[in-house]
């Protein structure tokens, strides 16, 4: 075709469908590389070549018409979800377009159709996520069923007060201290019930719904592909969330001493490989209720969860360090997504996220925090310290084995050039 045959609405139509398209897969919490290559994709599709320019809550497209023309869009979102059916569904759409690369008409009814058809599971299956994932994971840090109980209802607390909040855009920091006061308020009035015995695996394990899990994956997946200023911004977000967590904790813990008395908790105790396991799972399957995950999918998150935990496990057995387990635990994890995404041709997100909820760090983030109310602060250090390096140990297994496929690709996409030529 000539270039007459394309006028400037047409490009100008053309970058706008791209942009909504990045935009919405932005909102559902895909990451920065995620949202570039989507617009520099589909518009290559098209013809046309694009630098693009992303953050969170930004994104910014240049294109030059082949009639020498320069166009430029900015589109700024409000904020972004745990919405990971819309990263899977929007991420297919994009590979469609670049595939079959429709009409403009087409391009629009195919966006519209794919906003429509996302699926959100109900106020009360949400509530059951929070219940589960609080649940499993209050016996996976070592309490007892009475305390997964009371874990489920802490889950359930916040659920709610998440969902409340979140109809009046209140920002996440404010959210975030809110529910964690509620949770802290929660299990305290439940121990002095008599309804659990340990509330630190209760807590721990509830405090997990509020970690940036998905935040802090993907700040380590953008450092890794080089966009670091987003990795950076994702980062910042995920210790000023971190800090309002120990806010709301402690301000929960205060109120309730003050009016019910001191809280008398037993130790954590050893549940076992295989109570430990099934924690996982029941808390896997919770989780992705809560980050929006369907279909067959949630089978194959169980599994990268128990390969997780059980290569962990393994490393524990033959006597490796925790740092040396954490390393190999998540390189696998990492591996596993990226075999799953190629297998199913999905974004490998999903799987790494819920395979590496074993490995966050819950239970050193919440004495983290224990020890800087009472004050600790050597204690405090050194804990946080640690903390750290079980999350820096995290970012270094996912590069190793985020890099190898990468290699792989690039070998792969070359490999095919010459045999092309």
């Amino acid at each position: 075709m000539g270039k007459s045959l394309k006028s400037l609405d047409y490009y100008e139509e053309l970058l706008e469908l791209t942009m909504d398209l990045a935009y919405e897969i932005q909102c559902c919490g895909a990451e920065t590389y995620r949202v570039e290559d989507t617009v520099t994709h589909v518009l290559s599709a098209y013809g046309i070549q694009a630098e693009v320019f992303a953050i969170p809550n930004c994104i910014i497209t240049s294109i030059r018409t082949p009639d020498g023309l320069s166009l430029n869009r900015m589109r700024r979102s409000r904020g972004s979800s745990n919405n990971l059916e819309g990263v899977e569904k929007y991420s297919a759409l994009s590979r469609e377009l670049c595939r079959d690369k429709p009409s403009l008409e087409d391009f629009r009814a195919r966006l519209k159709e794919t906003k429509r058809g996302l699926r959100h599971y109900g106020f009360w299956i949400g509530l059951l996520g929070h219940a589960l994932a609080a649940a499993g994971f209050s016996v996976y840090f070592g309490g007892t069923w009475m305390d997964c109980i009371v874990g489920g209802c802490c889950g359930v607390a916040v659920g709610a007060m998440g969902a409340w909040l979140g109809r009046f855009h209140t920002n996440v920091f404010f959210q975030t201290v809110a529910s964690s006061f509620v949770l802290a308020l929660v299990g305290y009035v439940l121990l002095h019930a008599g309804l659990g015995s340990c509330l630190d695996a209760a807590l721990i394990g509830t405090i997990m719904l509020l970690v940036p899990g998905l935040l802090f994956t993907n700040s380590v997946r953008d450092i890794i592909y080089g966009d670091s200023m987003s990795g950076v911004n994702r980062l910042v977000q995920v210790i000023i969330i971190s800090i309002a967590l120990a806010v709301g904790i402690a301000a929960g813990a205060t109120f309730s001493n003050a009016i019910l008395g001191t809280a008398v908790s037993t130790p954590v105790q050893d549940n076992g490989f295989i109570a430990e396991v099934l924690g996982c799972l029941v808390a896997t399957v919770g989780f992705c209720i809560v980050f929006n995950l369907h279909g067959p999918g949630i089978g194959f998150c169980l599994i990268g969860t128990a390969l997780s935990w059980g290569t962990y496990s393994f490393c524990e057995l033959l006597g490796a360090s925790e740092i040396m387990g954490y390393l190999v635990a998540a390189a696998l994890s990492a591996i596993f997504a990226e075999t799953m995404a190629r297998i199913r041709h999905y974004p490998s997100t999903p799987y790494l996220i819920m395979a590496l909820l074993p490995l966050i760090p819950g239970s050193a983030i919440y004495y983290s925090m224990v020890h800087a109310v009472a004050g600790e602060m050597d204690q405090f250090i050194d804990r946080i310290s640690y903390t750290a390096a079980l999350a820096g140990t995290l970012a270094v297994g996912i590069l190793l084995a985020s890099t190898l496929f990468r290699i792989l690709t690039v070998a792969k996409m070359h490999r095919q050039k010459a045999l092309g030529k």
